[in-house]
This record gives structure tokens, sequence and C-alpha cells, in this order.
């Protein structure tokens, strides 16, 4: 009986300073959008099944990727994703699990057969579309490309790329295909070529997460890797 006490007790007090993380993202297909009212995509519904697991709400909030990360990395229990880590990131969040399985290569890409995008010193002065607040703006930064153009939304990129606005997209591969496609084009179009990064995609979350947080997330995602759920939902995608 005794014991049966103590174990109520602790699963009690285990669940008293839980914290319940406010979960942000932003739309970037296929990693994270909404269809039709549902919130969905590969990163998404990893993390909401993890959400489950750990006896929280499921629920995003969905905002503009800058302000997404800001949110996250200036306030208090915020949960991010997908969050690729890197350099710039590295001190402004918990990075408390790593999705390697899911492709998130920044690659350029054009519509030009002419043009040979496999060698950064062929298209350096390109002109270059890119999403604001993205890895890949950073990337182009440092590679030094003086033609960089920003934007709100990827569609956006879509059209200027089709309309010869700007020759490259800086873009994650399963991201630029599948936004190609939303808008109504063929992604066989797409001509990849140099890869600027091959980052890995996160479940992040704000620098005072708790150890015990970060463990039981943890163990979430890998028990969802165990019993075939994990695969399940990646293989949607």
């Amino acid at each position: 009986m005794k014991n049966f006490i103590l174990a109520v007790f602790f699963l009690f007090s285990i669940s008293a300073i839980a914290q319940e993380l406010t979960l942000v993202t932003a739309e970037i297909p296929p990693y994270s959008m909404v269809e039709n009212g549902v919130q969905t995509g590969v990163t998404v519904d990893v993390v909401k099944e993890m959400a489950r697991r750990v006896g929280q709400s499921d629920e995003f909030q969905f905002l503009p990727w800058a302000r997404a990360q800001n949110k996250a990395s200036q306030n208090n229990a915020y949960g991010i994703t997908p969050l690729s880590r890197t350099p710039h990131r590295e001190d402004k969040y918990t990075w408390v699990a790593p999705i390697p399985e899911i492709n998130n290569d920044y690659v350029l890409v054009s519509l030009d057969k002419n043009l040979n995008i496999n060698k950064l010193e062929d298209i350096i002065g390109l002109s270059v579309g890119v999403q604001r607040g993205t890895p890949a703006q950073r990337l182009l930064e440092k590679a030094g490309f003086d033609d960089i153009q920003t934007v709100t939304y990827e569609e956006q990129n879509v059209e200027k790329l089709r309309k010869g606005r700007i020759k490259l997209w800086a873009i994650p591969r399963l991201v630029g295909k599948y936004v190609y496609k939303n808008n109504g084009y063929n992604p066989d179009e797409l001509i990849f070529g140099y890869v600027l990064s091959r980052p890995i995609i996160y479940f992040a979350a704000s620098k005072d997460i708790s150890d015990l947080e970060i463990k039981r997330w943890k163990q979430a995602l890998n028990s969802m890797r165990d019993d075939g759920t994990f695969e399940k939902i990646i293989s949607k995608y």
C-alpha cells in the first residue's frame, strides 16, 4: 500500500511540473500547412503525435516564419518545427529531437536548361529568390550572392522564377517540388543544382524547457519509431 501511494504521488508530481508548450510553425509545405482547415504536413503530423503522447495540446499557431522563430527564441515554453539546426540558431533554442529521416537539402533551382547551376562560381552573379528569415537566406549571403531577393511566401518565388524576374530559387528540395506543384505547375520542370546545405530538421523549444520535458518529448518520438507510427506518417509524403 505504501509503495502504491508513493507511485501515485510520483505520477502527480510529474504531472504538476510538466510544461505545456505553445507549438508554433509556419506555412512551409509539405512540412507544415493547413489543408481544408486541418493542420497537417510531415513535421506537423510527427510533432502532433508526440504532443499527444506527452499529454498536451497538439494545436499549432501558424505564424509568418520569422515571427514564429522570434517567439520561440524569446518567450517561455514554446515548441517549434520544422527548424533546421544551424550555427546562427545554435544558442537560441533547445534542440529537443532531430528528425533526420526528412529530406531538408537546401538547393538552387532554375528553369533555364542553358544554365549550369551545379558550380557556385558559374552562378554567383545571378539573381536568386529566397524566403525571408530562412537558413537559405544566410547561406546565400555567406556564399557571396549579391542579388538576393527576399519574399514572405515561397509562392511568390515560383511566379518570379517563371516570369524571369529571378534566375535562381533557393529552397529545400521537398518544399520546392510541393510549392511548385501546388501553384499549378509540373515540378518535373524544375532543374536542381548546387546544394547549399544539408541541415537536419528538429523539433526545438525555447531555452527554458526543463530536462524532464526534453526527455518526455524524446521518448515520445522514440516510441513512435518503435511502434511504426513514425514510418507510417512520413510514408504519406
